[in-house]
């Protein structure tokens, strides 16, 4: 999903609040260090993680942060000039280093405990 959303142009400057340990945080986390987050917490295999935190580096190299990227959507977010989005600022480089990012990520189930 990372991946796709990241092809299409997605945001990866965004922040977000999350819930861990059934608890929540109230930590904003940008996406690298959610990931990372999530690769302490999940039993998955740390492979589709690093793969996730890999797609976000290299992406960040080709966003300036939004204005808007802090978790507080508040009432302005429905009102926003979403035309003004924040854009990669050079989508044909980005998806140049992107491929060959992605070219070396493997999706494959692998044994948890790997």
């Amino acid at each position: 999903m990372v991946q796709i959303l990241l092809e299409a142009g997605a945001d990866p400057t965004l922040k977000t609040s999350m819930k861990t340990s059934n608890k929540h945080s109230g930590t904003v986390h940008n996406p690298i260090d959610l990931a990372h987050q999530l690769k302490l917490e999940s039993h998955r295999s740390a492979r589709v993680h690093n793969n996730i935190e890999m797609m976000l580096t290299v992406a960040l190299e080709f966003w300036d942060e939004a204005s808007y990227s802090s978790v507080r959507a508040g009432s302005s977010g429905a009102s926003r000039d979403w035309t003004n989005a924040n854009k990669c600022k050079d989508f044909d480089a980005f998806q140049k280093s992107f491929k060959a990012v992605t070219e070396f990520c493997s999706w494959e189930a692998y044994d948890v405990n790997e």
